[in-house]
């Protein structure tokens, strides 16, 4: 029996080793491992023909391990498992099931763990949900800043260089025009607005 069980545990090790990725995140194969669990548990209690002892709290582990998988129906059925391991092996082929209030009152313990388990799951998936939506908003939003930016980049660098054009003709214009004097108001108004237009795109581009 021990060497059963030792063998049972390293095909465990093996199947978690060897399984894929796809097929280790699939509830059924985690479900089916807690099964496993939960009928190697009875075998040890039937084993030990103590359906009493303290190894029915490994059954509390194995519920309990449901929450990591955060789904609700995952939980119950692995307690409606666990239930029917644990009343098979208290199963005696000559007295039939134990009579004593202590053991049936073990049977709505592990209810209670799974109904517990379960709503930790469901309280844990849907904050992962929320999670999800607020980082799916944000990443919406820096995607829409980049892309603000990207704009802004190339359109900054598109004017950029006939705006250096405008304002070096008009200066030379101005120079050329007034032989010294100051330049004409409408020149100095062009000069102006360039200036104002290449700041602008400056701020454009540091933010």
């Amino acid at each position: 029996r021990m060497l059963f069980l030792v063998g049972a545990l390293a095909a465990s090790f093996a199947a978690l080793a060897g399984v894929s990725r796809e097929r280790l995140e699939s509830l059924w194969f985690q479900a089916g491992l807690f099964v496993v669990d939960a009928l190697l548990a009875s075998l040890i209690l039937l084993w030990t023909a103590s359906p009493q002892s303290d190894l029915y709290l490994t059954y509390f582990l194995i519920i309990l391990g449901t929450t990591l998988t955060r789904n609700f129906r995952q939980s119950i059925g692995v307690a409606v498992a666990a239930s029917l391991f644990y009343i098979f092996s208290a199963w005696d082929p000559e007295t039939g099931l134990p009579v004593g209030t202590g053991f049936w009152l073990r049977i709505p313990y592990l209810w209670i763990m799974a109904s517990v388990a379960a709503a930790i799951s469901l309280d844990a998936r849907r904050a992962q949900a929320l999670q999800d939506r607020r980082y799916r908003r944000k990443l919406l939003e820096m995607e829409r800043l980049a892309a603000v930016g990207r704009l802004a980049g190339e359109v900054a660098h598109r004017l950029k260089g006939p705006l250096s054009t405008i304002l070096v003709n008009s200066e030379i214009l101005a120079g050329a025009s007034t032989g010294g004097k100051p330049p004409p108001k409408l020149l100095e108004q062009i000069q102006e607005s360039v200036a104002h237009c290449r700041d602008t795109l400056s701020g454009l581009l540091d933010l």
